[in-house]
């Protein structure tokens, strides 16, 4: 309860901070119109697949319930409300979610008064926004993850018939030998591709290395459905491939995967001689969020290329918080003096500090960084 009562505090200092914006005067920024407009495409992109999550999320719920009694993965609607430790951890539950309506209750009341004049304010306001949407997406990702396993990865018996199924396909997979019989059998495979189903990833990932490129593009297009790490040895398959579309098509299920190898294998989209693709790759990691996508920008920084170092600064600038300064400081080792003047740009946004050389901002950050909250606050 604690906990509950810190973040109450924090909520109500963020509503309070923000209210003085209908009365400040500011001057705009650049920078900080940049990063509104930014945050205001991600948070609609987000929204966007929150939608379409729900719905998938129904239909995988109603597949399951089609079933019968299997045993399935409850959210926090559904835990064991005799057991004392969920029930503490579902009240906190439903008082974090009212905290977040009221602070998109306030966010909507600032929105709607034309008086805003302080970038600075508006930006912070924003970042919660996009947090609080990042947490929703995460979790329906999970909980429709949840729900496909429990539709379609059952236990006992059932298991061994799936696998035996698995055995069976690559048995009919291996009976064809033209590239257009492949494709054929390929695309058979598009329900259970949509089922998420791991037993035909072996198959995929087979026709991923075919030399020719329909077969290959054809099986590309089945990784797309996929939320679990089981995909991620095929997704590196398809991203070596030297077709420009496998490897597109490749970059899908990496936003929704919580794993950090995600990070390792983004690093060759990030590094792809296609534009396309390394554009397609910085659009994943800004879906990322955690760990995950500070991992991700850590790779991004030492890129080949510098628009995409330059977007992984302003990602990493986004973020704002505390575990992303080290990241920002690893950029002041870049040879191109223009780089480290950007770098040095974001970090005096930052933390109101330049730097003359890496040493010193590793040395100045190692003094101060109590002095800073997570959100980059003074304490």
């Amino acid at each position: 309860m604690v906990i509950v009562k810190t973040n109450f505090r924090w909520y109500v200092w963020v509503i309070v901070l923000a209210g003085c914006v209908l009365a400040g005067t500011g001057c705009r920024s650049k920078k900080e119109k940049d990063m509104i407009a930014s945050l205001r495409q991600q948070i609609t992109i987000m929204q966007t697949e929150i939608d379409t999550l729900k719905t998938d999320l129904e239909q995988a719920q109603a597949k399951t319930a089609s079933l019968g009694p299997v045993e399935l993965s409850s959210d926090f609607t559904g835990r064991m409300l005799d057991d004392p430790n969920q029930n503490l951890e579902l009240e906190q539950d439903i008082k974090a979610k009212a905290l977040d309506v009221i602070l998109k209750d306030a966010v909507a009341k600032i929105r709607q008064n034309e008086g805003i004049s302080d970038e600075a304010d508006e930006l912070m306001l924003l970042k919660k926004e996009n947090e609080l949407l990042k947490n929703k997406l995460q979790q329906l990702r999970t909980e429709l993850e949840k729900g496909v396993t429990s539709a379609v990865g059952l236990s006992g018996d059932k298991s061994q018939n799936a696998m035996r199924e698995t055995e069976t396909i690559l048995k009919e997979w291996a009976l064809r030998r033209s590239p257009v019989q492949q494709i054929d059998f390929i695309n058979s495979l598009a329900d259970l591709s949509l089922e998420r189903d791991p037993g035909i990833l072996p198959i995929l990932e087979q026709a991923l290395e075919s030399s020719d490129p329909g077969v290959g593009l054809a099986a590309s297009e089945l990784l797309k459905e996929y939320m679990s790490s089981d995909v991620l040895p095929a997704v590196e398959i398809a991203l070596l491939s030297s077709n420009e579309g496998v490897r597109l098509n490749a970059l899908e299920p990496l936003s929704q995967i919580n794993d950090p190898v995600v990070s390792d294998i983004l690093g060759l989209a990030l590094n792809d001689d296609s534009m396309n693709v390394r554009n397609k790759a910085l659009d994943t990691v800004k879906l990322q969020k955690g760990n995950i996508q500070l991992n991700s920008l850590t790779v991004a920084m030492i890129s080949e290329y510098d628009e995409v170092k330059t977007e992984a600064l302003s990602l990493l600038e986004l973020r704002g918080d505390r575990k992303a300064v080290p990241v920002i400081i690893e950029g002041l080792k870049d040879p191109s003096p223009e780089y480290r003047e950007e770098v040095n740009s974001v970090l005096s946004f930052l933390v109101d500090h330049e730097f003359d050389t890496y040493d010193q901002a590793v040395q100045w950050w190692h003094n101060n960084e109590d002095r800073f909250d997570e959100d980059l606050f003074e304490k």
